[in-house]
């Protein structure tokens, strides 16, 4: 029996419980689809937030190494460990870009607004540090 039809059978004059139970029940058929959405939704926003951290942290990068030996007041560990946190971020990005291209939109992303927000936290982790 579909949901509408339900509704307007014996739905009609079913107890406010019953529509608790298949409000549950609509929902959890459609958790996957509303997931993917919301991911497909905010991924672009997220993606340029993205950007813009490494654009900061490469910006930042590149003027620690050019300060003189006698300014440079970074560690040569922390100028390594942000260089190599950005190539490891930009090589993820392009990675996971092209198998999310691949990706149909009826399956579960493989580039996640939450992978995405845990980039930038490192990126902006590693920027913060020095």
């Amino acid at each position: 029996m579909q949901t509408s039809d339900w509704l307007y059978e014996d739905g009609f004059e079913a107890e406010k419980s019953i529509y608790e139970d298949k409000l549950k029940a609509l929902k959890l058929l459609t958790k996957d689809f509303m997931d993917r959405a919301r991911e497909h939704k905010e991924r672009p926003d997220a993606m340029e937030a993205l950007d813009q951290m490494l654009n900061i942290s490469t910006t930042f990068l590149d003027g620690s190494k050019k300060l003189p030996a006698d300014l440079q007041y970074f560690t040569e560990v922390e100028v390594t460990t942000l260089d190599k946190a950005v190539k490891e971020t930009l090589e993820w990005k392009e990675k996971l870009l092209a198998e999310q291209a691949a990706t149909p939109l009826s399956q579960a992303p493989v580039l996640t607004v939450r992978s995405i927000a845990e980039k930038i936290n490192t990126l902006d982790r590693e920027v913060n540090g020095f």
